[in-house]
């Protein structure tokens, strides 16, 4: 069910908090090492941010939902980065699927899942332009961030309406290009 990094007592698996941690870091160094020179203390705040990013994600969370008219049974979170979106979602009693392309972003996110015991949520490794799921999967599809990165937007976008159910849903944010980031 879980990768060798995690540990099993009385029924639960685990992650002890410096193995995520450390995880978190090998992810962000994989995902943003090759843009820039990072300096210890730029990983430091970083991986504070992330270790908890659920809870950063709950209101956001609520703010998705009370957009829908009923409660999504069946998630996918395209580009799902560490998982915190997906674990937020899935502290709802909500099926999630997480798919990034980054295998450090997926062990990540798998180590999230199994620290808080939530068992709502799969992630595999992928990107949006072939997602691996059947046509009519997905109650809604959320995707923070993402669309800026891909190779092809047009086909993501496919894809994503692909896997809705009919009278699904799509909650899609990306930056805005003009501001002076």
């Amino acid at each position: 069910m879980f990768p060798s990094e995690f540990y099993y007592d009385r029924g639960q698996y685990f992650v002890n908090d410096s193995e995520f941690r450390e995880s978190i870091r090998a992810w962000l160094l994989d995902f943003h090492g090759q843009i820039r020179p990072l300096t210890e203390n730029w990983f430091d705040q970083r991986v504070n941010s992330y270790f908890e990013q659920e809870i950063l994600y709950k209101e956001k969370v609520s703010f998705i939902l009370s957009l829908l008219p009923s409660k999504p049974t069946f998630v996918l979170d395209l580009g799902s980065s560490a998982g915190g979106l997906s674990v937020a979602i899935a502290q709802n009693s909500i099926n999630v699927h997480g798919i990034e392309p980054s295998p450090a972003g997926v062990l990540v996110s798998r180590q999230r899942s199994a620290r808080l015991n939530i068992d709502q949520t799969t992630f595999v490794e992928g990107v949006g332009e072939v997602l691996p799921y059947p046509s009519n999967t997905f109650d809604l599809v959320v995707s923070l961030a993402v669309l800026e990165h891909v190779v092809d937007v047009d086909k993501v976008v496919s894809e994503i309406y692909r896997v809705l159910k009919p009278g699904g849903y799509a909650f899609i944010e990306v930056p805005n290009n003009l501001f002076p980031f």
